[in-house]
């Protein structure tokens, strides 16, 4: 009986959200085909990307890992950018694309502006109303 060939993965790549605020934390994961190698995520303003070609331009955000085991997580990469369309590059030795999380033209990550307001979200704007109104309520009374 011959011995069967263990199968080598696909490499992917892939962030933990898709959709992000400035400064949100952003972590890879995803699958390597050798984890002999040293690798880089690579994150980078969108466009389109050839895997198996090579990236030689620089990252917004980057971290280099090496792996134990095919499967990786948790690899922290950095904030979030300004907002705008980014991708997140999977690179190999010698800067090789082994995987995008999105190749196409689409963005694989997409960072909009700040959603929350920055003094305690609605609760805090609720409050800061109210002691608008209560001010307002005091001076009308003294101005009688």
């Amino acid at each position: 009986m011959a011995p069967t060939a263990t199968p080598v993965p696909t490499p992917a790549v892939g962030l933990n959200v898709t959709t992000a605020v400035p400064g949100e934390a952003l972590v890879g994961a995803g699958t390597v085909p050798d984890t002999a190698q040293a690798y880089r995520l690579c994150l980078l303003p969108n466009s389109g990307w050839t895997i198996g070609g090579s990236y030689a331009g620089s990252c917004l955000l980057q971290q280099s890992f090496t792996t134990p085991t095919n499967a990786f997580s948790g690899v922290a990469l950095g904030p979030a950018p300004v907002p705008g369309a980014y991708d997140l590059l999977l690179l190999g030795p010698g800067s090789t694309i082994a995987a995008a999380a999105d190749a196409s033209a689409a963005a694989g990550l997409v960072v909009a502006g700040a959603t929350e307001v920055p003094i305690g979200g609605r609760a805090g704007l609720f409050g800061l109303a109210l002691l608008v109104a209560a001010g307002a309520w005091v001076l009308l009374r003294q101005f009688r």
